[in-house]
Formats: C-alpha cells, structure tokens, sequence
C-alpha cells in the first residue's frame, strides 16, 4: 500500500482525500482485498489522468469514457468521436469503474472541493450505465492501437519441471518458521504435483467436497461412515475410522479419490486426489487447522471458518487464489528454478499423458490413436480444448525416439521390477539363454511374440493429426 501512496503524491501532491476514502472503506467492513483492490483501481486512473495531463479534479465524464474505451489501461490514448457514444467494457472493467465513480462521490462531499462538469454532470453525479454497457468478458474484443508502453509482452515459454526439481520446490515449503503455515504451502504444492490443482482449485477446494466424494464410495457405505463424516472434525475415532477405510481401499488397488472443484471461468470438474495425499489432507484439517480456528476465536469469538481448507492467516477467509501463485512463484525463485506454481501443474499433466499414451500403445500397438490419448488427458486435467496438451505428447514421442526402446504396460508393480531384472541380465553374457528361455514360456503358454515398429507415425504425421 505504502508504494501506492507514494504514486499518489507524487502525481497529485494531495493523498488526504484517498487516504480518507479508502480507510472508510476498511471501517464499513470491506475486506483487506476489497480495499487493495479499489487502492489498485484508483492508481491505474490516477496514471491515467497523469500521463494526459488532465488534474484528477478536472476529469469529467468524456476522460472516464475514454478511459473504458483504452480498456481501463492507465498508458490508453484512445478518444472517442463522437462525445455521446457509449462504449462497451467487460465486467473486470466494470468493477473499476464503479470504484472510481465511489470515489469521486466520496470527494464531492469533501470541504472546498469542486469537480468539473460536463453536460450538466460532474463524476459524483453519474452512473455506469452513462458510460456504456457491459459484454461478455469471453467475447471477443476490440483490438485497439496503443502507445508502445502497451504492447503485450511476449510470455517466454518456461519449462516442466523435472521430477528432482518439482521434489526440490516441495521440500522448500518445509523452512516456513510457523507449522500452519509449512504445512499449508507443503500440500498446495503437493495438490498441484500429484493431483493437478490449479492455485484457483487450490484456494476453493472445500471439506465438504471431500467427504461428500468419501460418502459415495463402497468402503464408507459399508461401514456406515457416510453418515459420519460431518462429526469427524471433533471425533478421534470417527478419523480413525476414515483412515482405516482409505488403507482398504489402498489395499483394493485403488490410487485416487475424484474430488469436486471449482476452477477458472468456475466451471467445476473432478480432480483426482491420490489417497495418500488427502490422507495428509485430514490430518491437516483435523489438526493444524482446527489449532488455526481456535487461535482465531480467542481473538474473536464471533469468527466462523469458511468451508474452504486452506484460510488467510490475515483475514481468516479462504485463502486466495492469487495469494497462493505469489506464494508458489516466490518459492520457485528461492530455488531458483524457472517457473510458478502453475508449473508444478505442468509436471502433473506430463506424467497423466505419458501414461495414457503408455497404456494406448501397449494395448493397441501402432494401432493407438493421439486424439484418445488427448481427449482423455483433457477430461482428466479440466482442459477446455486438447491443444494446449499436444506438446506434452510431442515431448513423449521424441523422448521414446531418443531412447530408441520400446513401451510395455503391467499391472502390477512386482512384475515391472522382475522386467526391469530382466532388461539388465540382457545386458550381460547370459542374454542368448535368457531370452531363448522366455520366447520358450510364451508358446508353451499360448501365446507369441507381437512385433511392431517404434512408431507407426512420422513425428510431423503427430502433429498434423493434432492440428488438422
């Protein structure tokens, strides 16, 4: 905030009015963000005025429309023609909007201050609909000219952490000196790792979809704990119980549990939670978090916990999404390992299609289709289109050509370590013996060698088929 302020009194020289203004805002009970976000809003209108030399007294009702029509962008130079044409804006640039004309009706009521009118109407005097109408933010927008400051930055493709460096970014969570805090940042980059949250779903992940996916699987029903989920926040042997039955289901072969969650443009979807994580998840939750509670309570006794699992330590609200890719990019740099924490994301995403690819070509062989593989992947993962995942599959293709070897898919992993045995004593003097002795198992069992080539596409066929 202290940054903001000095912005301020360097373009203006007067921040009393937005100092009063905003500490009101604080004292009606907006939240620290609302605040933050309004200091923000005004600052961006503030350059704005600056940078056309227009004092934020002498702005009228034109100078905010021609503000919208730059996209609410504080370096934007375009004018409208014609003085009573409305334009559009989005709902993220309505929301500005309104804070700016909030504040100018705040200042009207300021001693001594006079706003300049424009048609018979000051800032203080109108409303959004004077400036235009709102669309659809998922429309497709004006492309407008803008000064050179402007021009989109090229973002620089940053790389999928390795398997080493997204253990290295988990491991970093542990230096936090407050427990709650450790463990709070340790199983967000854990649920982006291992079960592909984005920080969005990382922010609303709710208890109450947790046990509601609990509730619905057979081991609960049979052992009557879907009924119990709701008192096993002050239970111990309620989860106990919860434990219990997520090990049979470990027992079972089963690795995830789908989770519902909200995520970008609040479409929801099921992600899937490996069981050993959202055991992990509990122990949080029925331990450091409900320490967190307590210690909030003692302060206010009013306080009443959000559903949300991970809470600000500030406000005690659910922790929000941007909070956490600050957090996340912050630790990335410590290690310094390029990336955020979208990235940890990425590394999930790799593993699922290369393992839907392993799956596809060990079952079909060269008769395994891309556009399966990706479809999957996309339901899976809460992608929109397969595009975006269609470099992680090139990547697979290429690393598979590089190794020159060849994909087999067991179910079992005993099996794989005997395999992964047996590829070593090929190596050795008794490869000749060995795999004679295997091809002789094959057919007494029934079976035959399947031949077939490395990859039946072309690296570019790949790709064409991935981008017809």
């Amino acid at each position: 905030m202290s940054k903001l302020v000095t912005c301020f009194n360097q373009r203006e020289g007067n921040v009393n009015a937005l100092n009063r203004y905003l500490t009101t805002l604080a004292l009606d009970g907006a939240g620290w963000r609302t605040v933050e976000k309004a200091a923000y809003a005004l600052a961006d209108f503030w350059d704005y005025l600056f940078f056309n030399a227009i004092s934020f007294r002498e702005a009228d009702v034109d100078d905010l429309k021609n503000y919208a029509a730059s996209g609410c962008s504080r370096f934007g130079n375009v004018v409208t023609f014609n003085p009573l044409s409305k334009v559009n804006y989005t709902e993220t640039d309505g929301a500005k909007l309104n804070t700016i004309l909030a504040f100018y009706r705040f200042l009207a009521k300021e001693p001594g201050v006079v706003l300049r009118e424009r048609r018979g109407d000051t800032l203080a005097t109108i409303h959004l609909k004077r400036i235009g109408y709102k669309i659809d933010d998922h429309s497709t927008p004006i492309s407008v000219q803008y000064r050179e400051e402007q021009k989109q930055k090229i973002r620089k493709g940053r790389p999928t952490p390795s398997d080493e460096e997204a253990g290295e970014i988990i491991t970093s969570t542990q230096i936090e000196v407050d427990l709650n805090r450790r463990s709070t940042w340790f199983l967000v980059a854990n649920l982006m790792r291992f079960a592909g949250f984005r920080a969005i779903g990382c922010s609303n992940v709710c208890l109450s979809a947790i046990y509601a996916a609990l509730s619905e699987e057979a081991v609960f029903l049979k052992r009557g704990l879907n009924t119990r989920l709701k008192d096993a926040n002050d239970d111990w042997k309620t989860q106990l119980e919860v434990k219990s039955a997520l090990n049979e289901m470990l027992l079972q072969r089963r690795k995830f549990v789908p989770v519902s969650i909200v995520e970008k443009g609040g479409s929801s979807r099921l992600a899937p939670v490996p069981i050993g994580l959202l055991m992990e998840l509990l122990d949080y939750v029925w331990a450091e978090r409900i320490q967190f509670i307590e210690k909030r309570r003692r302060r206010r006794n009013s306080y009443k916990p959000p559903d949300e699992i991970f809470l600000s330590y500030k406000t005690g609200s659910a922790l929000q999404s941007d909070s956490i890719s600050n957090k996340m990019s912050s630790i990335f740099k410590r290690c310094m390992i390029p990336g955020s924490g979208h990235r940890l994301r990425a590394t999930f995403c790799q593993e699922v299609v290369r393992d839907l690819y392993l799956r596809d070509r060990a079952l079909n062989g060269r008769a395994w289709q891309p556009d399966v593989v990706l479809a999957l992947a996309r339901d899976m993962m809460g992608h929109l289109s397969v595009e975006t995942l269609g470099s992680y599959l090139n990547d697979i293709v290429n690393q598979e050509n590089a190794y020159n070897g060849e994909p087999v898919l067991v179910r079992d992993t005993e099996d794989a370590a005997v395999l992964r045995g047996l590829t070593d004593v090929y190596e050795g003097e008794n490869a000749e013996w060995v795999r004679a002795e295997l091809k002789r198992i094959l057919m007494e069992a029934g079976g035959k060698p399947r031949k077939e080539s490395n990859m039946f596409r072309s690296l570019e066929e790949l790709e064409l088929s991935l981008n017809p």
